[in-house]
């Protein structure tokens, strides 16, 4: 059996583990392999697909627009998914701004 081919079996394997609802050596009891090489692989293949999706993570830079308003020296933030800030006090941010 090649490389490729041994991934493809446990990919389908940690998939159909993942499906059943067992513990990890509950499954590996169940189907016959060695729990150690399922413990590898479930790590191997798991660490891959992080790396895999650290590369792919789109960043975009929020739209940001004007809005006249009375002046305050109170800052209130709206964040793109509906969360505000609000309550940071414009002389509390030049104060850290100092350190």
């Amino acid at each position: 059996m090649t490389r490729l081919q041994l991934e493809h079996l446990w990919q389908r394997r940690i998939h159909a583990w993942r499906d059943s609802g067992l513990s990890g050596a509950a499954y590996a009891e169940r189907e016959g392999i060695s729990y150690h090489q399922f413990v590898y692989w479930r790590r191997k293949l798991d660490r891959e697909v992080s790396q895999t999706s650290l590369t792919h993570v789109r960043s975009d830079f929020a739209r940001v627009l004007p809005t006249m308003v009375a002046p305050s020296d109170e800052l209130t933030l709206t964040l793109p998914n509906g969360i505000v800030i609000t309550g940071c006090r414009l002389t509390m941010l030049i104060y850290l701004a100092t350190f």
